[in-house]
């Protein structure tokens, strides 16, 4: 990841790719300081939206897991905007779930649940069907907990297992986190 990104000076899109991938390492190793902090980093570098989508899926999910509302609303009103200009289907109805998940963990169901029906309605209409698969799953777990449980969603558990005790682990968390934005 950070060679490649040290690697890719004068390439743009390869060194926003790696460091987005290095974000996405580090949420899903439970550092969500230094993920926030890629994804912040990387967001103001990129200015395509189908490629930004991405990216603001990843500053959105992190945003949740941290609850921090100010900014799940601020990466929402910039991923609608990329959504409309990117005219990507596919692209949007993934990201849309990171828009649902984000919301939920704040505790704001009422977003939470339009974004997950924007993502139904386009799943539906172009037979994407994992996503819509997955849109109904939330729902019916929606729909089995107490109507009127406002409370946020559980994050979801992380799926890497690492220490910052490793001095390669540290190294990397560390030169995520001296981003500057």
């Amino acid at each position: 990841g950070w060679k490649l990104y040290d690697a890719s000076e004068h390439d743009l899109e390869a060194r926003a790719g790696a460091l987005g991938d290095l974000a996405g390492v580090a949420l899903r190793a439970g550092f969500l300081d230094a993920a926030l902090r890629g994804y912040e980093h990387v967001v103001t570098t990129v200015t395509v939206p189908r490629t930004r989508m991405v990216l603001l899926a990843g500053a959105l999910r992190t945003s949740g897991r941290i609850r921090d509302a100010e900014r799940v609303r601020r990466y929402d009103g910039e991923l609608l905007e990329d959504i409309a200009r990117a005219n990507q289907p596919h692209l949007a109805a993934m990201v849309l779930l990171s828009a649902v998940e984000a919301w939920s963990l704040v505790g704001d169901r009422v977003t939470a649940r339009q974004r997950l029906d924007e993502c139904r309605a386009i799943s539906a209409q172009f037979g994407y069907n994992e996503y819509l698969f997955r849109a109904d799953e939330l729902l019916d777990a929606w729909d089995t907990a107490a109507p009127m449980d406002a409370s946020p969603v559980e994050a979801p558990e992380t799926t890497l297992s690492a220490s910052r005790f490793d001095p390669a682990v540290e190294s990397g968390i560390e030169r995520l986190e001296t981003l500057s934005v």
